[in-house]
């Protein structure tokens, strides 16, 4: 439906804005990314597999790649999500260079993940708006 997409490039732009954010004086700013990228990855996938629920007929015969994409976020994005948590919590008790590595690559991985719902956002715009 349209009307799911008309606000999504309003959404990209707060996802853009809150991902530029600064942190507050004395915050450990590798802690308050991770925590935002971890809400922020919550509400981008949430959104993408929504659409992809709704429209899942149209998708699946205008845009293979967004069923496939889905299928992929429902199964590595949970777990990616609570190791990315998990490493905030042992790096907020111990803050070693180990964990910090540790907290850092599980952002990378949740940011990627992240990155693929936004796409296929963008795709399911531009699918529904060709059909």
């Amino acid at each position: 439906m349209k009307t799911n997409l008309r606000y999504l490039p309003l959404l990209a732009l707060a996802l853009i804005l809150f991902n530029g954010c600064q942190t507050a004086p004395g915050s450990d700013p590798i802690v308050v990314r991770a925590e935002q990228l971890a809400d922020m990855a919550v509400d981008t996938v949430d959104t993408f597999l929504k659409i992809e629920e709704d429209n899942r007929v149209m998708i699946t015969s205008l845009a293979p790649r967004l069923g496939e994409v889905a299928n992929l976020l429902r199964r590595e994005f949970p777990p990616a999500l609570q190791k990315l948590k998990d490493a905030t919590r042992a790096y907020k008790s111990s803050r070693t260079q180990d964990m910090k590595t540790d907290l850092s690559t599980a952002s990378a991985v949740v940011e990627q993940l992240r990155m693929q719902a936004v796409e296929q956002i963008a795709q399911a715009k531009q699918a529904q708006l060709n059909p």
